[in-house]
Formats: structure tokens, sequence, C-alpha cells
């Protein structure tokens, strides 16, 4: 069984590009939400409910979930 990281990003922050680019070089599978800081998407309700600190980079690996505080 293989386990697929989540990571929620927008290349806008340097944080976020840094660890999609990691997960490139590695090869680690993983998916890629992509959120847009500059319209306000992290401060959405489907986005607090899972950071309710609305930062990004945000990992999930199935129950395993690493904020950005």
């Amino acid at each position: 069984m293989s386990v697929t990281l989540v990571i929620t990003v927008d290349h806008l922050s340097q944080p976020a590009r840094a660890l999609s680019l990691l997960c490139r070089v590695i090869k680690a599978p993983h998916n890629e939400k992509y959120i847009q800081l500059m319209k306000g998407q992290h401060l959405r309700k489907s986005f607090t409910d899972v950071n309710p600190f609305k930062k990004i980079p945000v990992i999930q690996d199935g129950n395993l979930l690493i904020l950005e505080r």
C-alpha cells in the first residue's frame, strides 16, 4: 500500500514552493492542492477547517496533518 502526501500550496509562497520542489526532487508520491492567497482562498471555511491558522503549506498524510503556524 503506497501512501500519497497531499500538500496544499500557492507558488507565491516561498515555503510552499520549497515543499513542492522538495517533493519533486526526492520523488515523493504526492498530490498538490492549489489555493490562491491573493484571492483570499486561505480565509474560506473549507480551508480554515483544515488549518485554523490560515497559512500554507499544509501537509496531509492520511490522518497526520502538518500545519504552518
